[in-house]
């Protein structure tokens, strides 16, 4: 994650406009503009997409929870900002999440919670 350096980082997934980018890396690598899915994104153009026959539709700046919070990982690692000892993966999910809220991150944080409680 460290040789990424400054890239923006998206979560290509076709049916996850929340914590993805509502696309899969083809469409992605032909189709998205930078600034539409960074972390300080104001893009409001919609990104549409089907989870199990249900459509959803949401602001490109409220995509790509994943990309986001990698970044943000990706800063506070090359910053020297080390974890606690023995921390719990949903804790550390928690320490990038709060500070993706401190930053005012738009972001639909309700769906993504919930998702991410599912997986964990």
């Amino acid at each position: 994650m460290l040789a990424t350096q400054g890239v923006l980082i998206i979560e290509a997934a076709p049916n996850d406009g929340a914590w993805g980018i509502a696309m899969n890396s083809a469409d992605a690598l032909r189709h998205v503009q930078a600034p539409h899915f960074d972390l300080h994104s104001a893009a409001d153009e919609p990104v549409r997409f089907e989870v199990h026959g249900t459509q959803f539709t949401r602001p490109r700046r409220e995509a790509n929870a994943l990309g986001k919070a990698l970044m943000i990982t990706r800063s506070a690692l090359l910053a020297g900002v080390e974890a606690p000892p023995g921390i719990e993966l949903r804790d550390a999910v928690g320490l990038v999440t709060k500070h993706m809220r401190l930053l005012r991150l738009p972001f639909d944080w309700a769906a993504a919670e919930l998702r991410l409680r599912e997986a964990l």
